[in-house]
């Protein structure tokens, strides 16, 4: 009896490592995002940084929210629902005005036939922070299947994605692309042995990843390639196989950065670790802030920075060196942002949908 007491006491505990994991992940998205800022006319999708980035950073997120999901799918689904509704659909449509209104505002300064459009208006509501919209449908589909259908909900999973592909342009791409890795996540916690028999093969997962890495190519992005292949531009079977291609990297990628956090993580100093749990704690926060600040804001700031002009040796130094340490100083900003806002009352709710 005391030992079930003291693993549903766990379970109540919060993870440590996924924080830490989640840290680091979103600094990869800033640091991605730091680069998209900083390219230019280079082709983005052809950068190496950004090709190891994007395989695997929002697959990671995914996964780790389907991972999480196992437990909060023991509430009631109404509950449940209502939750995600304040937690994805606050900030969703807060920053969403958020950044409208910041586009008008430059708008204003910039052009000299500005006009408010009730449709683009409405459009910009639920257009911007596709992941938000994404990880919503996503949860409220896992919702409706473990509730619905315990005994096939795999197989339940495999239908709905393939109609997530198949009506991409009803539930977005994205969408469709991320399903996948929630609900291995979610098979993950339901199966938990299972991460004992992958850490044993953690090498194997290494080279996989890395092979598929130097394949990966620019029209094998959901960005770039799309997913339906029943409408691709380049055909069917193309199509799939760029698919199963994004779906294998994405696994290899989410599972070899997990492996190497656990393993590289206990040799780093603590004050790395815990900035990095830190920020895993507010993700959603810096996810929106960035949103705004970064890709928005201060980015037009580090296009008129002294940075550019060397060729190949500049790519390598933005990707490499450069766009890192600005990925570090914008964590480190934004993390004092959310402190601050925490501290004000009601606004993280009203921001962010979470308590203070």
């Amino acid at each position: 009896g005391r030992c079930v007491e003291r693993g549903r006491y766990n379970l109540k505990k919060r993870n440590h490592n996924i924080d830490i994991i989640k840290g680091i992940a979103i600094y990869c998205v800033l640091w991605g995002h730091c680069i998209q800022c900083m390219s230019g006319d280079v082709d983005f999708f052809n950068l190496e940084a950004i090709k190891l980035i994007y395989s695997f950073h929002m697959p990671l997120f995914a996964l780790i929210s389907g991972y999480l999901f196992f437990r909060t799918s023991q509430k009631r689904a109404i509950d449940i629902l209502k939750s995600r509704l304040i937690s994805l659909g606050v900030p969703f449509f807060v920053w969403n005005l958020l950044l409208y209104i910041r586009k008008c505002i430059f708008d204003i300064l910039t052009a000299h036939n500005f006009e408010i459009s009730i449709m683009e208006a409405l459009h910009a509501l639920v257009s911007g922070l596709w992941f938000l919209k994404s990880l919503f449908i996503i949860t409220v589909l896992a919702t409706l299947i473990v509730k619905c259908s315990k005994k096939y909900k795999y197989l339940c999973s495999f239908a709905v994605w393939i109609s997530l592909i198949l009506f991409n342009n009803v539930f977005g791409d994205h969408t469709a692309d991320l399903f996948p890795f929630f609900v291995l996540g979610y098979y993950v916690a339901e199966h938990k042995s299972i991460v004992e028999k992958i850490y044993k093969c953690r090498y194997i997962a290494y080279i996989a990843f890395i092979v598929l890495l130097i394949g990966m190519r620019e029209e094998y992005f959901v960005y770039v390639g799309g997913i339906n292949p029943v409408v691709s531009e380049y055909g069917f079977a193309k199509q799939v196989y760029f698919d199963l291609y994004r779906l294998i990297i994405g696994i290899l990628g989410s599972s070899t950065f997990i492996m190497l956090v656990m393993q590289i993580g206990k040799y780093l100093p603590s004050a790395v670790n815990k900035f990095f749990e830190a920020m895993g704690r507010v993700t959603l926060q810096l996810y929106v802030l960035q949103s705004f600040f970064l890709e928005g804001v201060l980015s037009q700031l580090i296009n008129h920075l002294p940075l550019s002009g060397g060729g190949q040796s500049y790519i390598f130094l933005m990707e490499w060196v450069v766009a890192p340490i600005i990925a570090i100083v914008y964590a480190v900003i934004l993390k004092i942002g959310v402190k601050i806002i925490g501290k004000v009352p009601h606004l993280s709710t009203a921001l962010f949908g979470v308590k203070n």
